[in-house]
């Protein structure tokens, strides 16, 4: 303990806490980076002054904090509590790291420890390691050392390289400065494009929500009449309102034109800023023009339809649309933050005088925020379209059933129609059979043109999920695998509507039956977007992964494999929803029961969802029963067993599945 180190961690062993401390330190280590972790009891005497020493020398201390980890720094002698406030005392740069995504409570901590609160911290996340390390290694004050036989053997080989560099050193410096000024140059004419295309986003969202609110007291007003003159008034007067915000989307938005040349490509991606998202803001703002006139559309299109023809949802329907039009318009600022964040921050400043004009906008631009937050936040808002979607679809589903029972009555309509006598004339039963017959034709077929517009919408909204989800070679690991596992989710989203759908279609053949009709005539619903189809854009996705990964994480060839498989076996309702990957072995030493690639469905006799719950059943007491899926030449085994008790070796676990 008398070797002097740069970095002091100091954690609690219960919780998770000494497992991620062991991983941080043999990580940074690895890095390069002079770790102090205590592995020893705690003692008296001179082990406590050495420990006071290491912290003395240390520039940075990383606690280690979970949800309980700070419980018994209320008592004066805690260790914990000791640590953090001499490191507090002699002002070394802490950085908390949080376990489970643990928030500081709001009650004071010791007053020697309370400061430790206003202390930047940052979240441990399985699925975005790497992102994590980088961010670790940016707060820190420490700087990796080298060995000293490596500096000798470096200066001995370098010594003629430096005298040389110092001759091009100038050049190199006034060549960077000219690239410096022209990066920013051509940054600030993206961003000044790309913001005006954020604020016709912002006049977008107040057009939904302006119509929206004529709509709903248009609907209530015309509930209160009976007058069918009051009631063409009101439709004419919406359609009117209607066409002239049609007409004021037409005249004053602008979609950004965003011209690349090939030299301009080659110098962001140089500096790390991604054109592929440039490129995609221009598509991005296409598509909220689209989506709110397609919203403002069938406004008209409900409007022009007849009363009888109006489904009991319809209000519920133009909210769930509306709403969805102004989540996928606002969740867009997400993903121009994360391109602002790339950008140099003289060039951002240009965006500053656009965001007095952003008032309708709920996310706000953070030019301090982290990628995997911003990249959380996307997902957070794909998953309420997501919903909005579903419901929508929902609402597809029954105007389908509707359409159905309306073809069925029609048919029988027109069976009854030619049973009546044919030398009968102008019999009044048949002339009212006549106009019930129309009018039901007429709204059929209003309501077919409805559908047919609905699934048009699903199918677009489906690409823009694929387009969300592709993969890129320059992404970290962690995000790849969340978009496979959003497109995963979606999948199976698409089961469950199979299979109500399925359900719907045996209960009208059986209704038919009971009537005296032939089943077989009945109609039958399928779903717009089939789950087959979605999960083999998840098998792809999950190739490019293997392709993009192996050679950083030779482990992806087994475990790539594996989730294949498991997603193959859900998407033919072979296998359930559950369970959570393992990806890797600490040291890749070999588990007494756990192997890469095997799916953990249960532990300790609970089911596994999610990581978090992997790790936190750690903490439950009884035995350590895993119950996994191995898959083994494409084959699935399932197996039981007990991880000893003694067993010290740690592994890496992955999501299958979504929060959600």
């Amino acid at each position: 303990m008398n070797k002097t180190c740069d970095i002091f961690i100091c954690y609690r062993r219960s919780g998770g806490g000494y497992e991620t401390a062991t991983m941080l330190h043999d990580r940074l280590k690895q890095r390069n980076y002079k770790i102090f972790m205590d592995t020893e009891n705690l003692g008296a005497g001179k082990f406590d002054e050495e420990l006071y020493r290491q912290i003395d020398n240390c520039k940075d201390m990383i606690v280690i904090i979970g949800p309980n980890s700070l419980d018994r720094c209320q008592n004066e002698d805690d260790w914990v509590r000791l640590e953090i406030a001499y490191a507090l005392k002699n002002d070394k740069n802490i950085v908390p790291v949080f376990l489970h995504d643990y928030k500081f409570p709001d009650e004071p901590f010791p007053s020697d420890i309370d400061k430790l609160r206003i202390y930047q911290g940052i979240t441990i996340s399985s699925e975005y390691m790497e992102t994590f390390f980088k961010r670790l290694q940016n707060m820190l004050h420490s700087k990796r050392y080298m060995p000293g036989r490596v500096k000798k053997q470096l200066l001995f080989i370098l010594l003629p390289v430096i005298i040389l560099a110092g001759t091009f050193l100038f050049i190199h410096n006034y060549n960077k400065q000219k690239e410096e000024k022209q990066l920013e140059q051509v940054s600030t004419e993206i961003l000044s494009e790309i913001s005006g295309g954020v604020i016709n986003g912002n006049q977008l969202i107040g057009t939904v929500q302006d119509v929206n609110v004529a709509w709903k007291k248009f609907y209530s007003n015309l509930l209160k009449t009976n007058d069918p003159n009051e009631k063409a008034k009101l439709k004419k007067e919406l359609i009117q309102y209607v066409d002239f915000k049609l007409k004021q989307i037409s005249d004053t938005t602008k979609i950004p034109d965003i011209k690349l040349t090939a030299s301009n490509e080659e110098l962001l991606a140089k500096n790390g800023i991604s054109t592929q998202d440039i490129k995609a803001a221009k598509m991005m703002f296409i598509t909220d023009i689209e989506q709110t006139q397609d919203y403002l559309s069938r406004i008209k299109t409900w409007i022009n339809t007849p009363e009888m023809g109006w489904p009991g949802q319809l209000d519920e329907g133009l909210d769930k649309l509306a709403a969805m039009t102004i989540e996928m318009i606002n969740g867009g600022i997400y993903a121009f933050n994360e391109l602002m964040i790339e950008m140099p921050k003289n060039s951002q400043k240009v965006f500053n005088k656009f965001r007095p004009n952003m008032g309708k906008y709920t996310a706000q631009v953070d030019y301090q925020a982290a990628k995997e937050d911003l990249e959380a936040k996307q997902n957070g808002s794909k998953e309420i379209c997501n919903e909005l979607l579903l419901g929508y679809s929902s609402i597809v589903g029954n105007e389908n059933i509707r359409v159905e029972k309306m073809k069925n009555k029609l048919d029988s309509l027109k069976a009854d129609k030619k049973k009546a006598q044919i030398g009968a004339i102008h019999d009044l039963r048949i002339d009212s059979m006549k106009k019930v017959v129309a009018g039901k034709k007429q709204v059929l077929q209003q309501k077919q043109t409805e559908l047919d517009a609905k699934k048009q919408v699903l199918k677009e909204s489906y690409q823009r999920i694929l387009q969300k989800c592709s993969l890129d070679k320059n992404e970290d690991p962690g995000i790849m695998w969340g978009k496979i596992i959003h497109l995963a989710q979606f999948g199976y989203a698409q089961i469950k509507t199979e299979n109500n759908y399925k359900a719907e279609n045996g209960r009208l053949k059986e209704e038919a039956k009971k009537n005296g009709k032939n089943p077989n005539s009945v109609g039958t619903m399928t779903a717009v977007i089939s789950s087959k189809q979605v999960f083999q854009e998840v098998q792809k996705r999950l190739d490019l992964y293997l392709a993009y990964n192996k050679t950083n994480d030779p482990d992806a060839a087994i475990y790539a494999p594996a989730a294949k498989r498991y997603y193959q076996l859900v998407a033919v309702q072979k296998a359930a929803p559950i369970g959570v990957l393992i990806v890797a072995t600490k040291d890749n030493q070999q588990h007494p029961l756990l192997r890469i690639g095997d799916v953990i469905v249960e532990k300790k006799g609970e089911a596994v969802n999610r990581t978090d719950t992997y790790f936190n059943l750690s903490e439950k007491a009884g035995d350590n029963v895993q119950k996994l899926i191995r898959y083994v030449n494409g084959k699935k085994t399932e197996l039981t067993g007990t991880v000893p008790v003694d067993c010290k070796i740690l592994v890496g676990v992955q999501n299958l599945w979504e929060e959600k």
